[in-house]
């Protein structure tokens, strides 16, 4: 691409202007989630503190972005433009044999990796290597407070005869909800298809207005239809 670092700051530059213009207007869709501008602008602005303040990155240091196709791409990218620093997008579809030769010529500062189908990368030498669960456990720092309460959703399900609400938490990446007399608390995952939240045992998957719950891979809950949805 023939781009200079001016031209991707001002992608930046387009969407802080966006944020102020039109704050409630869609800036980003994934699957069953919405975003915002007013709500996409204040996490990318939480990411690049991170960059910046938490990583001491500069203008000119590189990023190799490993994420496959998650929000969080979009927010660590615009934090890097406005930054001026460099993301190098790498396929969550490569292997290990082929592309370490890549990865040395790359020679990024920070490598921001999927564990569950990269987790080699972690082993990435002279780079900070952080995963996606460990980025989400990261930005509890700026604007959390506010992104959480404009980003709670609270969406209630019938599964069969029985109902289910489910509080998804779009700032934090999660969805809690009570079965079985506990409180379950669930952090998003890659899915190649619809919304999955997990946290090792219990799987919430979501897709349009439908929903199941599985307890280690057998479903508990199914046929589940969302009735409404509030904010």
């Amino acid at each position: 691409m023939n781009s200079t670092s001016a031209d991707f700051q001002n992608l930046y530059q387009a969407l802080s202007r966006s944020a102020a213009r039109s704050p409630d207007a869609l800036a980003l869709a994934f699957e069953d989630r919405r975003y915002l501008y007013r709500d996409f602008h204040l996490r990318v602005q939480r990411a690049m503190a991170q960059l910046d303040r938490g990583w001491s990155l500069r203008k000119g240091d590189r990023i190799l972005l490993a994420w496959g196709n998650h929000p969080a791409f979009c927010e660590v990218l615009f934090a890097a433009l406005g930054l001026g620093i460099e993301v190098v997008p790498f396929s969550t579809k490569l292997k290990q044999a082929e592309s370490e030769a890549l990865v040395g010529h790359i020679a990024p500062r920070v490598v921001l990796f999927d564990a569950t189908v990269q987790d080699w990368l972690k082993n990435t030498p002279d780079a900070r290597a952080i995963s996606l669960s460990e980025w989400q456990a990261l930005c509890c720092s700026y604007y959390n407070q506010f992104v959480e309460r404009m980003q709670t959703d609270t969406l209630e399900y019938q599964c069969d005869q029985k109902p289910l609400t489910v509080h998804r938490n779009n700032a934090r990446q999660q969805v809690s909800f009570i079965y079985d007399n506990q409180q379950l608390n669930l952090s998003e995952g890659l899915s190649a298809s619809g919304a999955r939240y997990t946290d090792g045992v219990y799987v919430f998957w979501s897709k349009g207005d439908t929903a199941t719950v599985y307890k280690r891979d057998r479903i508990v809950l199914d046929n589940c239809q969302l009735q409404t949805a509030k904010r």
